[in-house]
């Protein structure tokens, strides 16, 4: 027999081990502390609290037996190992602050309950077949990295609240949220399933995210600039870019579904890949910053910008067109062209800019303007032959 008193500190030197063959049940209570604590018994069932929480100021490993959370919380300041036996979630919150481990040998149950990674940095590690309620990420420092690449699937809320998030794909089946303080990461986060939903994320950071839901929309924030620390793939569902700036670290991929893009500023260094759906401009202004950048399909932009110190290379995708109905800048500097090129060489890639144009300091090839007004390559730009209704 064990028990816990709310007036005890536990502590984080000691150790309780339970163990023996005797069929018992060990009830925890709600305010209480426990220091370390290891089950090794295959007849004892441990219950959490009811409502409130008990905190264990240390590690809780389970090797043998159950442990069955009810709707009370269970707050882990050190490392969770589930090694073996039953362990049934709370319904209400589990806190781990350590390293998160659940072997294939558990059996794991979410219990419908949110499990909440907080403290410093730490490691998650878990056989494929561990699924989640709620996840929660709110790391005061550093962030977690799900070791092994492995996936995490989350049938409920997906809460990014602080830190990163690393190493791993992420499937949210229902909804996601991201707070400012939040900070990214290399995990993917795939919004998958067919549940009808709204996700509206929050100016500050996201994962690199693929959307491929049906009945999913997922609306950026209306002000402020929210940044994709990775790709943006759109495969399924739609994305809406609102009233604020959207700023991915890589590929814009649209293969499906439909993107809007935001009304102010859309940001990539990637390439911009559109093979199928709708793509919207949204008046907005695309902006190209990174290097060997590709523009594939045909596509309609507003206002469309790259201006680079240091020279480079933007390729457009051989015998499709690109329509500007806003202003076209393209501008390099002296000694530091930007070259203007088809992926392919031939067929010759078009334009079609039918607004205002600042462009200085190109080198093109293969381009066939379809506008009625010559395009005009400005100071220092160069012809590298296979031009069309171009002036230099």
């Amino acid at each position: 027999l064990m028990t816990n008193g709310a007036l005890f500190d536990g502590g984080t030197f000691g150790t309780i081990q339970i163990t023996g063959t005797g069929t018992r049940t060990i009830d925890l209570t709600a305010a209480g502390h426990l220091p370390n604590v290891i089950v090794n018994a295959a007849n004892v069932t441990i219950q959490g609290p009811a409502s409130g929480v008990t905190t264990l100021d240390k590690n809780f490993t389970l090797s043998s037996g159950t442990f069955t959370g009810l709707a009370g919380n269970l707050d882990v300041n050190g490392d969770l190992s589930l090694l073996g036996g039953t362990f049934t979630a709370p319904s209400g919150s589990l806190y781990v602050a350590g390293v998160f481990t659940a072997s294939s040998s558990v059996t794991w149950s979410d219990n419908n309950g949110a499990v909440v990674f907080d403290g410093g940095s730490a490691t998650l590690i878990i056989d494929n077949s561990i699924a989640f309620h709620d996840f929660t990420v709110s790391k005061t420092s550093g962030g977690l990295v799900i070791a092994n690449n492995q996936s995490v699937v989350v049938a409920g809320n997906l809460s990014l609240l602080n830190g990163i998030l690393g190493n791993a794909i992420v499937q949210a089946q229902s909804t996601l949220t991201n707070a400012a303080t939040y900070n990214g990461g290399n995990t993917v986060i795939q919004i998958v399933g067919n549940a009808t939903r709204t996700i509206n994320l929050s100016a500050g950071a996201i994962n690199s995210l693929v959307i491929n839901a049906p009945n999913v929309t997922v609306n950026g924030p209306s002000s402020g600039t929210l940044t994709v620390t990775g790709n943006l793939s759109i495969i399924s569902g739609q994305m809406i870019g609102s009233g604020g700036n959207l700023i991915v670290d890589g590929d814009v991929s649209v293969s499906g579904g439909t993107f809007t893009a935001p009304s102010a500023n859309l940001t990539f260094s990637g390439s911009f890949l559109h093979t199928a759906g709708t793509f919207n401009h949204n008046s907005g202004t695309v902006i190209l910053n990174g290097t060997n950048q590709m523009i594939i399909g045909n596509n309609t932009f507003y206002n469309f910008t790259k201006i680079v110190t240091l020279a480079d290379t933007l390729y457009f995708d051989s015998g499709k067109t690109q329509i500007i109905e806003g202003a076209l800048t393209l501008r390099g500097e002296t000694g530091q062209t930007l070259s203007l090129v088809s992926n392919f060489g031939t067929p010759q890639w078009e334009i079609d800019a039918q607004g205002a144009r600042d462009i200085a300091y190109v080198n093109v090839m293969h381009s066939k303007n379809n506008n009625a007004t010559a395009i005009t390559a400005g100071t220092g730009s160069v012809n590298l032959g296979g031009n069309t209704n171009w002036t230099f």
